[in-house]
């Protein structure tokens, strides 16, 4: 229920609640999640009193109702929820949604879709949203989540109510895995992770200072865990996150996923124009992942091509 955030979420409850009260609901609101992890459960609850004509506001209006019932199982027709395929949101999963929401609503008078993890639409996918955002049809709302609204398009911000949480309080290192399982969609044990991600550091900062022994060193480094092409995927995509945050230190901005320690070493030998090309390489080369291409060959590629 919407209610039960209010002492945590103040702000962004009474927003909500508000327009559900004064009937002056937006088409689309982005919840911008700050790493806290009731964001979705938020989101779902708003989801249930657009839906439930009792409005699921407190226990009070609505009580275990068929309607909330099936939407808590995920079986309710009016509502969608769209999350990351592997590490992107893709058109298709977009084509379905906006082909689903073209038939006649059975459940409902209003329909919601949402977006969990919208910073993670790719190209196309984003360009398919914005279609949809830019022709709004009336009782379809939408809410996309995101802990990066500056991954958003600025488009995409131009026509949604954004709608801000408050961090969790949490320690540095749980902030860190909550981050990493929220960009990159990872689900595995903790201690696998950070070994992993620790790694994929190591063989960074190996490009940067020991250019020649790298192709030697890349399956002692990372062999371990680059085995298949999502894996691939996610070496790459952090290793775009690792160079932003880098290219965020220099332009005195706060830095989204990495500490100090973790990127002095980067910081300290590149510039912000040799940091854009080294993201335009691993971009570039993660593309042709896509393509079916060998991904031993690619690493190859990727360690030669940035250690010119």
């Amino acid at each position: 229920m919407l209610e039960s955030y209010f002492d945590t979420q103040n702000v962004a409850t009474t927003m909500l609640v508000n327009a559900l009260k004064d009937n002056r609901l937006n088409h689309a609101y982005l919840i911008e999640s700050n790493d806290n992890n009731d964001a979705f459960k938020i989101a779902l609850a708003f989801a249930k009193a657009i839906l439930c004509e009792k409005h699921y506001i407190n226990n009070e209006k609505c009580i275990n109702c068929v309607k909330c019932t099936q939407i808590d199982n995920n079986t309710f027709s009016e509502l969608k929820i769209i999350e990351p395929d592997g590490l992107q949101i893709k058109k298709g999963q977009l084509e379905i949604l906006q082909k689903e929401f073209s038939k006649t609503a059975i459940q409902s008078n209003k329909r919601v879709y949402i977006i969990n993890q919208a910073d993670r639409l790719n190209s196309e996918a984003a360009n398919s949203i914005l279609k949809f955002l830019e022709e709004p049809v009336d009782g379809i709302i939408a809410i996309l989540i995101t802990s990066n609204i500056y991954q958003m398009m600025e488009t995409i911000l131009s026509r949604c109510q954004v709608v801000p949480l408050l961090k969790n309080k949490i320690s540095d290192d749980e902030s860190y895995l909550e981050k990493l399982k929220y960009y990159f969609n990872k689900k595995e044990d903790d201690e696998i992770l950070l070994e992993k991600t620790k790694q994929y550091i190591k063989f960074i900062n190996l490009i940067q200072t020991k250019k020649e022994e790298t192709i030697i060193s890349t399956n002692k480094i990372i062999g371990e865990f680059v085995k298949d092409k999502d894996e691939c995927l996610f070496l790459f995509d952090f290793m775009v996150f690792f160079y932003k945050d880098c290219l965020n230190y220099l332009l005195d901005r706060k830095l989204e996923l990495f500490s100090q320690n973790d990127i002095e070493t980067i910081v300290k030998n590149n510039n912000i124009e040799s940091l854009r090309k080294k993201i335009n390489i691993v971009l570039n080369l993660k593309n042709r992942i896509y393509n079916n291409a060998n991904t031993n060959l690619l690493l190859d590629k990727l360690v030669i091509t940035l250690t010119r």
